[in-house]
């Protein structure tokens, strides 16, 4: 348990540290997100799953999915969702799947943004929104 607790607090502090310099709109190292897969207007099954394309070299890291000091985000309807470690597949050539789980059944808008991080999300590179029915 105290090793759990060690743990958390050093990753607060991680977050807390990198949070202190947020990325500033326009900074070079913003990367396009593109939703190629499903298209705006599609009916898929649950859970919802996206696939997304970046130049970005997206890895996952001690501190989940980054791409420099950036990491993606997921809004649903405005609510902002941030993957944990198994949700996301790198499929290779910038390419990844993203299944979404905590999505309820019905129609949304998606959108695949980048957080910097202080998890402020940064309005460059933001995918075109798409909406969805899930069914």
């Amino acid at each position: 348990m105290g090793y759990a607790i060690a743990g958390a607090v050093v990753l607060g502090l991680g977050f807390w540290v990198a949070g202190r310099d947020p990325i500033s709109p326009g900074a070079p190292e913003v990367w396009s997100l593109v939703i190629y897969n499903p298209e705006s207007g599609a009916v898929v099954d649950h859970p919802l799953t996206l696939m997304i394309e970046t130049r970005a070299p997206l890895e996952l890291g001690a501190q989940g999915w980054v791409a420099g000091r950036l990491h993606p985000h997921v809004l649903v309807n405005g609510v902002e969702l941030m993957p944990a470690a198994a949700d996301i597949e790198a499929l290779g050539d910038g390419r990844y799947r993203w299944r979404l789980p905590t999505v309820s059944r019905g129609t949304h808008q998606v959108q695949v943004v980048w957080s910097g991080p202080d998890h402020a999300q940064i309005p460059e590179g933001a995918s075109a929104p798409i909406t969805v029915e899930v069914r």
